[in-house]
């Protein structure tokens, strides 16, 4: 089972980075595990950090398979993962949550502290209606343009922050969504994650009036919708 929803963070970082020395590329299966180690750090707290990086890889591959799927890697230097962003068409979330549940389910047998966690157990129950064909429990979900492109997760290493590499994931997600013929971008993420919502923002994303949470813990969206298409759209 995935994050409560399409959940984005920006991790704390500090100005060590020329951003000159940043590109934005293709993730692999070769950079996999650098990303597993970053995702645990920019979103320790989340579900899918605590319960193991088995869970965060077998979730990374998922987006790595997925024909319309978006993988990207901020590379500094030649070799060193810094940053990425996920994402999949809207409507992905039934087909990824039934590939997660095996090991989902392993994962938290193994950690039984983690049944005391009421939050964490919401979440599950939430992902498990998912499969099952039930709605999801999220409201407020915005109407927008399709095809739309859910922007499922971003994460930044503590050493490249200030030196936006947040940016450039964020212009190369819109890159790809705008190649793969998409009409809209969606997301949701925290309230209090200021820095991440400060990105979105500087990107041109605005948060949805319709997705005002009815409680503290609920995530907003953000959507941006896209101005024309490029005439090497992909529509297969």
């Amino acid at each position: 089972m995935a994050d409560q929803t399409d959940l984005s963070g920006v991790s704390a970082e500090v100005n060590v980075l020329p951003a000159t020395s940043v590109t934005v590329v293709p993730m692999t299966a070769g950079t996999v595990s650098q990303v597993v180690k970053l995702h645990r750090k920019a979103f320790a707290g989340y579900m899918s950090a605590r319960i193991g990086s088995a869970y965060i890889r077998r979730f990374l591959n998922w987006f790595l398979q997925e024909e319309r799927a978006i993988a990207l890697v901020a590379i500094a230097g030649e070799k060193d993962v810094i940053g990425y962003v996920i994402g999949a068409p809207l409507g992905y979330n039934k087909a990824m949550n039934r590939n997660l549940l095996l090991v989902a389910a392993a994962s938290i047998v193994a950690r039984p502290w983690l049944f005391l966690d009421t939050q964490l157990l919401s979440t599950a129950m939430d992902r498990l209606r998912l499969i099952l064909g039930y709605p999801s429990a999220q409201q407020g979900e915005p109407k927008l343009p399709e095809p739309t492109m859910s922007l499922v997760g971003i994460g930044v290493a503590d050493s490249a922050r200030g030196k936006k590499v947040g940016l450039r994931l964020m212009r190369g997600f819109e890159i790809r969504a705008r190649e793969f013929g998409m009409r809209s971008l969606r997301l949701s993420v925290y309230p209090d994650n200021v820095t991440a919502r400060r990105l979105y923002e500087t990107c041109g994303w605005q948060p949805s009036s319709s997705s005002v949470p009815e409680r503290i813990g609920k995530a907003v969206y953000y959507v941006r919708i896209i101005d024309g298409f490029p005439a090497n759209s992909r529509k297969d």
